[in-house]
């Protein structure tokens, strides 16, 4: 595994983040591929599930921006595994009714088709993406 800083890849998948944290449902959905799958079954907080095809991924975008606003997804360490992406960073924004900040940070596998992204599994640590990954 190695760190992958030009990989045409990781724009992409930047480009799905940054749709997602903005609430462009149809944005976000022009770099996902038809079939992605979102598996968040891992998570502790919100959304834990697992959303199919473009339907599920506009409920999960859904949820996200009825729930939360100025949601920042931000990420510190894009690594590569084989043919797909490790990212570790998190998520921040604020709860629209409490007014709460919220901060988590975690990991995902992405794994890519046809130049869009395929699929994208949560992790709670990158020690458990790396492993899933099959890093060393």
């Amino acid at each position: 595994m190695t760190e992958a800083p030009e990989d045409p890849r990781i724009a992409v998948a930047e480009h799905l983040y940054t749709a997602i944290a903005a609430g462009e449902i149809e944005e976000a959905l022009r770099w996902a591929h038809p079939e992605i799958v979102l598996d968040w079954s891992r998570s502790r907080g919100p959304y834990q599930g697992v959303y199919e095809g473009h339907e599920g991924a506009r409920d999960f975008i859904l949820e996200a921006v009825a729930v939360f606003r100025d949601v920042e997804y931000f990420t510190d360490e894009w690594i590569e595994a084989g043919d797909r992406l490790v990212r570790i960073g998190g998520i921040r924004g604020i709860g629209r009714q409490s007014g709460v900040e919220i901060s988590g940070r975690g990991s995902q596998i992405f794994e890519f088709e046809d130049g869009l992204v395929r699929r994208v599994t949560l992790f709670q640590s990158p020690d458990e993406a790396l492993a899933a990954a099959g890093a060393d």
